[in-house]
């Protein structure tokens, strides 16, 4: 059995990051597609209908998690079509890792990295695959398996609520520096290689 207010820090935290990943998708559809088009994963035919599904998708599973973390329920297939598309981002990551193809951006922060970056800079500006971007899928895929809990019959009163918003801004301020973090390691060690080879020139 597993406290309400767990289930719906979680439920928030899900509602919030699925919401933000859709709406960066759909608000540069054309980024998304070329993405999806470098992975080279999908088949060429499924490619635009795939740019349009999966922000649905992820605003479809945005608004389950909305609903589940306001009525503090507990939705199975929420939590397991959440862990489902996680991990499937996290074997595409992992495929291209094992081709040895380490340049292509994760999509991460795909609107504001592109809108940011000035003309032909973009390629300074992206995210691209890593092995921590797969590990990240897998532990946020676990994070969801665990709305799966049965959920103890208790009230929330006030204090619960203040304590969900302010968990909920943690966690997302943690999630966010992560990412950066992430990002900026990436860029470091790309700086690293870049100098390596110059100083072998």
């Amino acid at each position: 059995m597993i406290d309400p207010l767990f289930i719906r820090v979680i439920a928030m935290s899900f509602a919030l990051i699925f919401a933000l990943a859709a709406v960066h998708k759909m608000d540069d559809r054309n980024t998304f597609l070329s993405i999806l088009k470098a992975y080279k994963i999908l088949p060429s035919f499924m490619l635009r209908a795939s740019a349009l599904s999966i922000p649905m998708l992820e605003l479809m599973l945005a608004l389950g998690w909305l609903q589940a973390g306001l009525l503090g329920s507990s939705y199975p297939l929420i939590a397991l079509a959440s862990a489902g598309l996680l991990l499937v981002y996290g074997l595409a990551i992992a495929i291209n890792l094992l081709r040895g193809r380490t340049d292509i951006d994760c999509g991460c922060n795909l609107a504001s990295a592109r809108k940011s970056a000035p003309a032909g800079k973009g390629n300074e500006s992206q995210q691209t695959i890593s092995t921590n971007l797969v590990w990240r899928n897998v532990c946020l895929a676990l994070l969801t398996l665990a709305a799966l809990t049965p959920i103890t019959a208790r009230q929330l009163g006030a204090i619960d609520y203040i304590g969900l918003a302010g968990a909920l801004l943690v966690l997302v301020l943690l999630y966010a520096s992560l990412t950066q973090l992430m990002a900026t390691n990436q860029i470091i060690r790309s700086w690293r290689g870049h100098l390596g080879r110059l100083a072998n020139d």
